[in-house]
């Protein structure tokens, strides 16, 4: 779709308001990124997810990212060859823990929610590197 008809169906006013929901500073990142969907497949599984989720979430299943931080500068940091400090590897440790907590809510209801299932396997396995950052730095630096 081209940007004469998203701004056609004031895309960006949709992009903007779902952006204003958002809690977490990477998603409202996110949401002003959103671009329509191709195909309709893409359209469908993002339908059976967005309803696996509001299904947990009316359950009352503890499904988010609380706990977790914005740490995109520090990884563009590291990859860069930066170092970090005690408080932004502290923060990326938070941020793991978060993600793994998350992955254990949604593989508890995985027969509730197999599309997000399907979607958390593509996620690494972290436990090693936040239990690293823990390991040696503490919980204050």
């Amino acid at each position: 779709m081209n940007t004469k008809s998203l701004d056609l169906v004031e895309f960006p006013k949709v992009r903007e308001r779902i952006a204003g929901l958002a809690t977490f500073s990477a998603g409202k990142a996110a949401a002003r990124e959103l671009v329509p969907f191709e195909g309709y497949g893409a359209t469908v599984r993002a339908h059976l997810e967005t309803a696996e989720l509001l299904k947990l979430l009316d359950a009352g299943s503890n499904i988010g990212l609380g706990g977790a931080h914005d740490v995109r500068p520090a990884a563009e940091s590291a990859q860069l060859g930066g170092l970090l400090t005690g408080p932004q590897l502290l923060d990326i440790r938070d941020t793991l823990d978060s993600a793994r907590s998350l992955y254990r809510a949604v593989e508890r209801a995985e027969s509730v929610a197999p599309t997000l299932w399907d979607r958390t396997q593509t996620l690494p396995d972290t436990l090693h590197l936040a239990r690293e950052i823990s390991r040696c730095i503490g919980s204050r630096c």
